[in-house]
């Protein structure tokens, strides 16, 4: 290490840098260091946090708590949340929300692919019946897919070609993972 700081001060002294870049460096990294540190330090206690809610949360009496919590989660593409709130209340994915919708049809409504993915941890039938099902205005799965991406999402894509082309690519994403889903005949 030492030698290594010897040869790193050589090559500064020979340029025109000078020796006090070292120093500011020196002070940049810890301060970025201790930076890093203490949000790794506030993820491990939310992750914790996150762990003892969804023991509460377990008990079905609180459904109502959870079901906004989960909702705005979605909206706001929080996936860690999420995915621990529906393993530790997996009946939570069939309660809608005001305007009908499960959260899988929330989570195409608002775009969050990474959310919408937990769907294949279900087994074919219950996809398929999450594609088929309906919401307040008659809705399936392929109908708020069809339907263009809020704007605060499209205002994330610069120009409009490629945001018709990213409402494309979630179209046609969205209508052969539910193709694939009714590949299998239900009795």
């Amino acid at each position: 290490m030492v030698k290594g700081r010897e040869a790193l001060r050589d090559v500064i002294n020979k340029s025109s840098i000078g020796e006090n870049a070292i120093e500011v460096n020196k002070g940049d990294s810890s301060v970025g260091i201790n930076r890093i540190r203490e949000m790794k330090q506030a993820h491990i206690q939310s992750r914790e946090l996150l762990h003892h809610m969804c023991e509460v949360i377990k008990h079905p009496h609180c459904h109502d708590y959870v079901l906004p919590a989960i909702f705005k989660a979605i909206e706001r593409g929080m996936f860690e949340f999420t995915d621990s709130v529906l393993q530790a209340r997996p009946d939570l994915m069939w309660i809608p929300n005001q305007t009908g919708r499960v959260p899988f049809q929330f989570a195409i409504e608002c775009r969050q692919e990474k959310i919408y993915s937990l769907i294949y941890r279900l087994n074919k039938r219950k996809r398929t019946l999450t594609g088929n099902l309906a919401d307040m205005s008659d809705n399936c799965a392929l109908h708020v897919a069809g339907m263009l991406s809020p704007l605060a999402k499209l205002n994330n894509i610069s120009g409009a070609a490629l945001q018709m082309q990213r409402e494309v690519q979630w179209f046609k994403v969205r209508t052969y993972s539910i193709s694939q889903a009714h590949s299998i005949v239900i009795y």
